[in-house]
């Protein structure tokens, strides 16, 4: 069961391309005059753009080269902070070690408690309470 469209017009046909005789015409010149003075041009050109990149190119690397110093500063000055909080987490813990001891936890904090004021010849001068 074939259509009879389909057996009528072949899938693809081919084009004749040399059918089509007309040309356009062109607009733009394909030859160009170079001469020497456009080539100087064009030097001078291509080292004032090369200047350029080298120039944002140290100038990249001189903010990066201060960038690393700030931020090696600020390394420092964190590293000095953290050892200054290490001593006082380390107070800190000597001093709970301290009361949390058991010959600690078996005294007494006194409650009266008297002064004595010694002279040289270490005998009592005088009392306080």
């Amino acid at each position: 069961m074939t259509s009879s469209f389909a057996q009528s017009q072949p899938l693809w046909q081919p084009v004749n391309i040399q059918s089509d005789t007309r040309r356009r015409k062109r607009t733009i010149k394909t030859k160009v005059k170079i001469g020497p003075a456009t080539l100087v041009f064009a030097l001078v050109i291509l080292i004032a753009l090369l200047s350029i990149g080298i120039l944002a190119r140290a100038n990249r690397n001189t903010v990066s080269g201060y960038e690393i110093e700030r931020l090696l500063k600020d390394i420092t000055a964190l590293n000095i902070d953290n050892e200054v909080l290490s001593k006082q987490i380390a107070e800190a813990q000597s001093l709970k070690d301290v009361r949390d001891a058991a010959v600690v936890k078996g005294m007494e904090r006194t409650i009266n408690y008297r002064t004595v004021v010694m002279n040289k010849n270490s005998s009592p001068v005088a009392w306080a309470e």
